[in-house]
């Protein structure tokens, strides 16, 4: 019973605020980015880890979809991630046996925002679509190993050169 209500307090919202029917709400929550969506037959959660997408390094996509009346949903999804440049990420997942929920590993290549859609059919397609702000990866560390390493040689050149260097006579 609580779920209808809170559809229907969903559903005002969503009529008085203006939100497209269609949009994820997203929001930030203990380390992860969470996931929410729901029309009058059906509801997605989800969670996005970490909270954080870094460029080049891959996030974790959790996803359940419910069904308000009727049977369960029980897939499969298809997951896109749309970002700048055209770039696209797509993958379509079934739930594995005993699992509650569809997950998926992502990765996008660049920073910047991106379009995140996770598509279903139930009564009939629905496509919810929501932005995520990747933010540029850290740097590679391997250059700076490089410079550690010949700085260290130039030291041990150097100090050795001093060492064998031969004593002026005056």
């Amino acid at each position: 019973m609580w779920e209808k209500e809170h559809m229907l307090v969903s559903l005002a919202l969503v009529a008085v605020l203006g939100a497209a029917p269609d949009e994820l709400e997203i929001s930030r929550r203990q380390g992860s980015l969470q996931l929410q969506w729901a029309d009058a037959e059906d509801r997605l959660q989800g969670t996005i880890r970490p909270a954080d997408p870094l460029a080049g390094q891959p996030f974790q996509l959790s996803v359940n979809v419910g069904s308000f009346d009727g049977p369960a949903f029980d897939g499969p999804l298809t997951i896109t991630l749309k970002g700048p440049g055209q770039t696209t990420e797509s993958h379509t997942v079934t739930r594995q046996s005993g699992d509650k929920a569809w997950a998926a590993s992502l990765t996008p290549p660049t920073h910047g925002e991106y379009s995140l859609e996770v598509a279903f059919g139930t009564t009939r397609r629905k496509v919810c679509r929501g932005r995520v702000q990747v933010i540029e990866g850290p740097l590679s560390r391997w250059p700076w190993y490089a410079l550690l390493g010949a700085a260290t040689v130039t030291m041990l050149g150097l100090g050795l050169r001093q060492a064998l260097k031969k004593p002026e006579t005056a």
